[in-house]
């Protein structure tokens, strides 16, 4: 609300309009000479993005939060680079992968326990066969569809190898205990490292 100068009152024309007059004013293309420009531009479009959206706007004012990313090393995937980096990694490799979204209040407490393991092994794999992943709740709405298992809670973890869906688990407790549970979803893969869980079966434990 700060950074598009509005009240929280704000109707969706007003949203509307004060999203529009700033990027009028600090667009990029608008502002070649201008070296924050495109930083503030991407901030504001962040901002619009939430209050312009119904749902994403209530959960925002429901929790009283600070709309902001949730930083990490773990590889972002998108609906245009999962086959490459997923399915198409070295045969093996064991991929774990969160589905979250930074204004929903569970992601946000989960996040220093997930990062907290991805460091501990390394976010590259190097070493373990283990790569670390994230998909975006919302901004990857069509990527979430596709994947077979119905993600109704925040964090999901979720976890490939070979391309194929091995284990469905869910987070959200506090950081030790997420951290514990967590690398012990990941031991357990990398030591049996044979067969893919089955979709009716996951289905069932996500429902």
């Amino acid at each position: 609300y700060k950074l598009l100068n509005i009240p929280s009152t704000a109707s969706k024309s007003k949203i509307r309009s004060a999203y529009r007059k700033l990027a009028m004013k600090y667009h990029p293309d608008k502002n070649p000479n201008c070296a924050e420009c495109e930083g503030l531009m991407h901030r504001i479009s962040e901002a619009y993005a939430v209050l312009s959206d119904e749902k994403r706007k209530k959960m925002y004012d429901a929790l009283e939060i600070n709309f902001k990313p949730l930083p990490s090393d773990a590889e972002e995937l998108t609906a245009e680079n999962l086959d490459t980096l997923v399915r198409g990694s070295e045969p093996g490799t064991l991929w774990v992968v969160q589905v979250y979204a930074e204004w929903h209040k569970a992601s946000i407490g989960f996040a220093n326990a997930w990062e907290n393991v991805v460091q501990s092994l390394d976010p590259s794999g190097a070493g373990v066969g283990v790569r670390f992943g994230r998909i975006h709740m919302k901004e990857q709405e069509a990527l979430c569809k596709s994947l077979s298992v119905a993600i109704r809670v925040l964090p999901t973890v979720l976890s490939f190898r070979d391309g194929q869906l091995l284990r469905v688990a869910t987070f959200g407790r506090d950081t030790q205990t997420d951290s514990m549970l967590l690398r012990d979803f990941i031991d357990t893969q990398l030591e049996d490292r044979s067969g893919h869980l089955d979709l009716a079966t996951a289905a069932a434990f996500i429902q």
